[in-house]
């Protein structure tokens, strides 16, 4: 299996989350796996982010595979559409790990 493609708006949602202070750490390079991992700042909350460009692009059987996982196994897991839903994407991660 080769690498998974990156997606229209990777860079973006990349540049979104850094310009927020968030750490990303790109995944692309692994087959059956998500694209990016991000923490935040302070490194208390985490989450593996898939980017598709829009709604309607379909995840791959190995994205399937690793979402599944991930639910399972009760792991922050979401889609992003592109750069303007990184902070809501932020705030659900956050409230995620609010104690």
């Amino acid at each position: 299996m080769r690498a998974q493609k990156k997606d229209t708006f990777h860079h973006d949602v990349v540049k979104a989350f850094e310009a927020l202070f968030w750490h990303t750490e790109d995944m692309t390079a692994r087959t059956e796996f998500c694209d990016i991992f991000v923490t935040s700042p302070d490194k208390s909350a985490w989450a593996w982010i898939e980017i598709k460009t829009g709604e309607k692009k379909k995840l791959t059987k190995g994205e399937v595979k690793f979402m599944e996982k991930c639910l399972l196994k009760d792991m922050p897991w979401y889609r992003c559409n592109g750069p303007e839903e990184v902070p809501v994407i932020i705030k659900e991660i956050l409230l995620r790990f609010a104690l």
